[in-house]
């Protein structure tokens, strides 16, 4: 029994944070993805972990599928594809820490992902299954995706979905708010951040955390599926809600590097607290700040140092964090 699955996107990260002599970036290469990420944040927890993904028969691809096996991630779903090249991102740095992202992503193996590809009996036998948008983009990634959450929900599954809205991917936003509205009715679980919220929603800017509260509530009651969800707002906390809890958390100030896989971070962390704790989604106020807690912990970890998935905290280092506050 899996506790966590993830499917989707995997790719390699080029971040650059200097140049050369001609003004050219100089990258520094990281694995990335948001499901890979968030996959990983989890078996550093301790959990039982599969990513089901797609990458090219290439020099990136090779070594994707290699750091998910060193990291401990159950990587015999990730499928080898001979005619599309693995995924890669470019991403810029602000002195903020905060990023830009620039995509090579036409028509590349990510995307390719089938339903032939997915591992059915692995999605009968996990605990959650974690899934972006990204993966919704095109096709055939996203009927498979969406097989791959029937098939986990239907053997009881908690399905859990963090956007990752990525607007240069999608033809339209008109486009993107249909798929990924689709694919809230299927989760339990949501991370989402504020921008996000107010993108589904199509309202304006969320300005203060009393009307992230009303817009949260807003679509809890558009898809009374979802059970938890999580508003993360950066620098400024974290909204945790049920239909019947709420909770504010204040982030932890910390001295930011690279924001890349923050909240691949949180939510693994957050997800994890959540099996942890072994009570289903029936949860309590001081259980929804248990959760606020530890997942920001692990969030404010992984911003002091670079990458996505190198950066995310092991569960003996939050515990560590938590017990020295």
């Amino acid at each position: 029994m899996y506790d966590c699955i993830a499917i989707g996107e995997i790719l390699v990260d080029f971040i650059s944070d200097q140049k050369n002599d001609q003004g050219y970036p100089i990258l520094n290469g990281n694995p990335g993805g948001g499901p890979p990420n968030f996959i990983v944040a989890c078996q550093k927890l301790g959990l039982k972990t599969a990513l089901i993904a797609k990458v090219g028969n290439d020099m990136f691809g090779h070594l994707l599928r290699e750091t998910m096996a060193n990291y401990g991630v159950d990587d015999e779903s990730v499928v080898i594809d001979d005619q599309h090249f693995t995924t890669l991102a470019f991403v810029s740095l602000a002195e903020d820490g905060e990023r830009t992202f620039s995509f090579a992503r036409k028509q590349s193996a990510d995307l390719m992902l089938d339903k032939s590809d997915l591992p059915l009996e692995k999605l009968r036998q996990t605990r959650a299954l974690h899934f972006s948008s990204l993966s919704l983009v095109a096709e055939p990634a996203y009927a498979a995706t969406l097989e791959a959450i029937r098939v986990a929900r239907r053997a009881g599954a908690h399905i859990h979905f963090d956007p990752n809205y990525r607007p240069s991917l999608w033809q339209s936003s008109s486009a993107a708010r249909s798929r990924i509205g689709e694919a809230l009715a299927y989760c339990q679980i949501l991370k989402i951040s504020e921008y996000e919220l107010a993108f589904l929603l199509d309202c304006e800017a969320l300005e203060d955390v009393a009307e992230i509260e009303r817009a949260a509530n807003a679509l809890l009651q558009r898809h009374p599926n979802i059970k938890l969800m999580h508003v993360t707002m950066g620098a400024a906390g974290v909204v945790v809600l049920t239909d019947k809890e709420h909770i504010y958390h204040a982030a932890q100030k910390v001295a930011v590097v690279d924001t890349t896989g923050a909240g691949d971070a949180y939510g693994a962390a957050a997800l994890g607290k959540v099996l942890m704790l072994n009570k289903g989604l029936d949860l309590t106020s001081d259980d929804l700040l248990e959760i606020a807690q530890f997942a920001s912990c692990a969030a404010g970890l992984s911003v002091q140092s670079y990458g996505g998935i190198p950066s995310s905290a092991t569960l003996s280092e939050i515990n560590t964090e938590l017990n020295h506050k």
